[in-house]
């Protein structure tokens, strides 16, 4: 009698998995997933600073510290509000790896937070799914991505969508506060605002649906104050921004960056080539089709989109969330070519809202309309999708082995940190011949003031015709030689070069003055310290 219980217990139990075997399947995807997620934050506390993230630091030291003026003092073109997210992480944590690596995972943690917020509408296995699934995205790109502003700006973004699908449609308050949060954004990057035409829409779409009202007129004079509201609201940060950087004396340099500079910056590719006509028309829409690599979030986002649009029994507001998302994935799709180059780092708001709506894929689908086949089907996608894109990190188990983790150009800024910290005396100055390899982290772990306002110098070897390219090349001499900084770091290798048409790798006036004026004290691999003759 027991022994026939237990079979039907045990046939009970396989028909309710089988029953079940999209859930079944979702959380062997899930679990390892979660795990993963979990080891990978704790590993990404013993990551180093890199890339243009010590670049975007020292320029931050150097306003807090010594009261330097962005744009003016500093030439540089990163945004006021990343100046101000950096400066958080200072003020918090100083300048050191690990406080920006526990910054990093805060961060995170809030975003993947309201990313739960925003998804649990769809269900808590959505929801479980959209925060792991991104959250193991984010983190296998390793530290080159830590904290990249492309990244940062997802949170006020998040937040943004999170308040529009929480609050009233209709509000004139809640149309101001997503404006001001996308406004928040595009403090960090200008094009971010991509997000608010696609909010408006969702919202007069929402107003048309709820309008019971005959007359046309009414509905347009409500719709003209929020998309006001939307403006007024984004207009707010942007307005803050631009008031510092007044205030502070930098207004006209910046004014000149952004009009001078940056069209000719945004005619370098992805391979730091100059590209001009129809060879860039082509380029751009080559990358743009490449969708960064990962077109196979891309089938799964599809499948989810279908599943919650056609096979849900879902409310209406439900549908236009769902565009909401779809919408904002594709704006941030179109963002990567607004800045031409396509690094992995532009890709990730619209990595963020395909995971978001690939998430989609593991919605409950209702027993009364689904065949087995139709409800695993999107599941497997799913997993696939992850089987192919989602992996550990490059050094994942090099560094659960305790194995110290390798930095391309670690050595290097430690060997220049400590040169500058045993050599430097009270005054001195130090002028870096680099971009990302590694002089301006060593700078920055030595507290050295730069002997210029140029921290870095590949901007002096693209676009070499340009009236204002010779312009900036004269300002640097009449700076350098006004200055005579007592040390020059001249980095050969791991610094990236502009090749192509209008650019070069000579700069005769520079090189007079390391020759006649300066002699080698310290020569590494890669990278040269130069120091003043007496």
């Amino acid at each position: 009698m027991r022994r026939m219980v237990s079979k039907q217990m045990a046939i009970g139990l396989y028909n309710r998995a089988f029953e079940n075997i999209d859930r079944v399947i979702a959380f062997f995807l899930l679990a390892p997933a979660s795990l993963l997620l979990v080891i990978e934050a704790a590993l990404s506390l013993r990551w180093r600073l890199g890339h243009d993230t010590s670049i975007v630091l020292y320029v931050t030291y150097l306003i807090q510290q010594h009261g330097y003026a962005p744009y003016r003092d500093v030439f540089d073109f990163t945004l006021p509000g990343t100046f101000a997210f950096n400066y958080i992480i200072v003020k918090l944590f100083g300048y050191g790896n690990l406080g920006f690596m526990v910054f990093n995972l805060i961060w995170t943690g809030a975003l993947l937070a309201v990313t739960w917020m925003i998804m649990r509408r769809f269900g808590w296995w959505v929801a479980w799914g959209s925060v792991v699934l991104f959250g193991v995205f984010y983190l296998q790109a390793g530290r080159p991505m830590a904290l990249q502003r492309d990244y940062v700006l997802l949170l006020p973004l998040s937040l943004a969508v999170w308040t529009f699908l929480s609050r009233r449609p209709g509000s004139l308050t809640r149309a101001a506060l997503v404006g001001l949060l996308i406004g928040v954004a595009a403090t960090l990057k200008p094009h971010a605002l991509i997000a608010l035409p696609v909010v408006m829409a969702v919202e007069l779409l929402e107003l048309r649906r709820d309008s019971y009202l005959a007359p046309f007129q009414l509905l347009s004079r409500r719709s003209l104050a929020l998309v006001g509201s939307y403006i007024g609201g984004a207009v707010i940060p942007l307005a803050v921004a631009i008031l510092w950087i007044w205030s502070v004396g930098s207004l006209p340099s910046f004014i000149e960056m952004f009009r001078e500079y940056i069209p000719l910056h945004t005619n370098i590719n992805y391979f730091h080539r100059t590209i001009f006509g129809l060879e860039r028309a082509i380029y751009l829409v080559t990358f743009y089709l490449k969708f960064g690599g990962h077109s196979f979030w891309l089938a799964a986002a599809l499948f989810g989109v279908f599943s919650t649009l056609f096979l849900v029994n879902s409310s209406t507001i439900s549908k236009l969330h769902v565009g909401l998302l779809a919408g904002l994935a594709l704006a941030f799709s179109i963002y990567t070519a607004l800045a031409g180059q396509f690094f992995p780092y532009h890709w990730m708001p619209f990595n963020y809202f395909v995971i978001l709506l690939a998430s989609l894929c593991l919605i409950k689908l209702p027993a009364a309309r689904e065949g087995l086949l139709l409800r695993v089907f999107p599941v497997v996608v799913l997993v696939l999708t992850c089987i192919v894109i989602l992996r550990p990190t490059p050094y994942f188990f090099s560094q659960l082995r305790g194995e110290p983790l390798f930095v391309v150009e670690g050595q290097r800024v430690d060997e220049i940190a400590a040169f500058l910290n045993a050599n430097l005396k009270p005054g001195d100055q130090v002028q870096p011949l680099d971009w990302t390899g590694g002089a301006i982290h060593g700078m920055l772990l030595a507290r050295a003031e730069p002997a210029t306002r140029f921290i870095y110098d590949y901007h002096f070897y693209h676009h070499i015709s340009q009236g204002f390219i010779q312009t900036l090349r004269q300002r640097f001499i009449r700076d350098l030689e006004r200055s005579q900084p007592r040390f020059i770091i001249e980095v050969q290798t791991l610094k990236p070069w502009v090749s192509g048409p209008d650019t070069t790798r000579q700069f005769v006036e520079l090189q007079a003055i390391l020759e006649s004026d300066y002699q080698v004290v310290l020569r590494g691999e890669g990278y040269s310290i130069l120091e003043l003759l007496n």
